[in-house]
């Protein structure tokens, strides 16, 4: 028989993959973020090629190892929807703050629309006021016996000032026309 080197120490190797499978058990119930698994592993995968060990051996580790990947690919997927679920968090209150703000415009837009409405209202009625706005002036002349009383009032909300009321006898204005030549009608002399 051939005398062989005896592999390295059994107690090293059992220890070594007990803590990977606490690794592997641990991350399994509490999800590490991505590349702590990693570490391990290469950890792992670094002291396994540099000693000599038994199928056995050999055949654990690459179960810790496998184990550690997967751990691994489970915290990226967990890491990627995290930060899709807090991106998505993210787009919502900024799209509830700018939605904050439009409304805020719109509510101001809304309240100026209407101060200027007031305000149009308010000058509109002042300028009538002022010039008497659809009001007019109503002139009645009434026989009292041999005399003629006129009675002078107004139609309308708002006052009239300035009026000036003219007396004009048309027959004697049509009487006058009449009599004027057509030459003098035309205002040369």
């Amino acid at each position: 028989m051939e005398i062989r080197p005896k592999p390295a120490n059994h107690l090293f190797h059992f220890s070594l993959q007990a803590i990977g499978i606490f690794f592997c058990v641990y991350y399994c119930l509490h999800l590490p973020k991505s590349g702590k698994a990693l570490l391990i592993l290469g950890g792992i995968v670094a002291i396994m090629m540099l000693m000599d060990m038994r199928p056995l051996h050999k055949g654990i580790y690459v179960a810790i190892i496998l184990g550690l990947i997967l751990i691994e690919n489970h915290a990226l997927d967990k890491e990627r929807t995290d930060s899709a679920k807090e991106q998505r968090d993210r787009q919502k209150e900024e799209n509830d703050r700018f939605q904050a703000i439009a409304d805020g415009l719109k509510s101001s837009i809304q309240q100026g629309q209407e101060q200027f409405k007031a305000t149009s209202a308010g000058i509109g009625k002042s300028v009538e006021t002022i010039t008497g706005g659809t009001t007019f002036c109503l002139v009645k002349a009434m026989p009292m016996g041999n005399q003629l009383a006129m009675v002078v009032g107004t139609r309308g909300s708002y006052p009239l000032h300035g009026v000036t009321v003219q007396m004009i006898d048309v027959d004697l204005v049509n009487q006058l026309n009449a009599t004027k030549t057509p030459h003098n009608r035309s205002g040369a002399k």
